[in-house]
């Protein structure tokens, strides 16, 4: 194998990859990055048997070849190489000479026969989406998955299918927060699916550019397929929560406020929380929102937000990280709060088809 290729586009390429490798001590090649030179592209593939990263970029393809070769390495030496092109050949005992400039490598390789090789998901459910409706909808929502390893299925996400409707899904027992969006597919559909946060953090990393991209389903894999890019996770095993009982089916009051705002306020009110006091008060009246809280190691603060609000006068106590996480990953001018009174279930709407179901802390 014998290729030219441009420092930025390797960089690019081992960039999206380099995160899913396995450990030496299971199968020691899949510490490597499976390369394929063919058609003038070069094909970078990664596993770690639970998920695996395919990219394919362009590269002058002198003479055709496959490959592995050490993916944390080669990744340290193609960023410290200098900007321009690089020129990589590689021998029948798989290794290869890395050359640029004045800069000279030879890395030892293993045979690409032993590379595990993952597949498609069989028989799959499939739809499509934008790219970038699909990783914004999933960073509105990762922050509320759990981290417990006693509830498994709730550290990773819920992707439910309903009447052609997609809704991804994150909670951790005290905060739940969803995206709701229609897609497209044909035949049926519809079903449920968890994948694990390693998955969801590589599609986020990934998958880049405008169009769509397609997603398969199937009763133990998924994949995330665009024109140069597939990641393919197996799912979680066990059965998501249903969500929807969490959800109240009506609020009594409402409140508008300024999301930028209310971030700047929290951030600002949070810097007085103490570890054994950590939480913020949020008094709502007609005219204002008053953020409090105090700690008696550092002492306190408060905020005042002119909002829209309709209703009764209510004090309610939130974790302010848990508060704060949804705005920061929204994109509208003003979030919505709804709320039934200081003890029950509080939601924030904001980009559309999003929504944050939040528990008050007693004060």
């Amino acid at each position: 194998m014998k290729i030219n290729i441009q420092k930025s586009s390797l960089v690019l390429g081992l960039k999206k990859v380099s995160s899913v490798i396995g450990s030496k001590s299971t199968v020691p090649v899949i510490s490597n990055v499976l390369v394929i030179a063919k058609d003038n592209k070069l094909t970078l593939h990664t596993t770690d048997l639970e998920l695996s990263v395919k990219t394919e970029i362009e590269a002058e393809v002198i003479e055709e070849g496959t490959t592995t070769i050490p993916c944390k390495k080669l990744n340290e030496i193609v960023n410290k190489l200098p900007d321009g092109n690089i020129n990589i050949d590689t021998d029948e005992t798989f290794q290869s000479k890395i050359t640029s400039g004045k800069s000279f490598f030879r890395i030892v390789g293993m045979s690409p026969k032993e590379f595990p090789i993952d597949t498609q998901p069989e028989n799959p459910r499939t739809f499509s989406l934008e790219k970038t409706t699909l990783v914004k909808n999933l960073k509105k929502i990762a922050y509320a998955a759990s981290t417990d390893d006693s509830r498994y299925v709730l550290n990773g996400i819920l992707f439910s299918i309903r009447e052609g409707a997609l809704t991804t899904v994150a909670t951790d027992g005290r905060r739940l927060a969803l995206v709701e969006k229609v897609v497209e597919g044909e035949g049926d559909i519809d079903g449920d699916a968890v994948l694990p946060m390693k998955a969801i953090q590589e599609v986020i990393k990934s998958i880049d550019g405008e169009g769509n991209l397609t997603v398969n389903f199937s009763d133990n894999k998924a994949s995330f397929v665009t024109e140069s890019t597939v990641v393919i996770s197996k799912l979680v095993d066990g059965n998501y929560p249903n969500f929807r009982h969490v959800i109240p089916s009506a609020f009594n009051y409402s409140a508008t406020i300024p999301r930028t705002e209310l971030i700047s306020a929290l951030e600002r009110v949070s810097l007085v929380v103490s570890e054994n006091n950590l939480s913020i008060s949020v008094d709502i009246s007609a005219v204002e929102a008053v953020l409090t809280s105090s700690s008696s190691e550092i002492g306190s603060a408060e905020e005042r937000l002119t909002i829209d609000y309709n209703g009764n006068p209510l004090k309610v106590t939130f974790n302010p990280k848990f508060l704060a996480d949804p705005l920061k990953n929204l994109e509208c001018d003003n979030i919505i709060i709804q709320i039934n009174d200081e003890s029950s279930p509080v939601a924030v709407c904001g980009d559309e088809g999003f929504l944050y179901i939040i528990m008050p802390m007693r004060s």
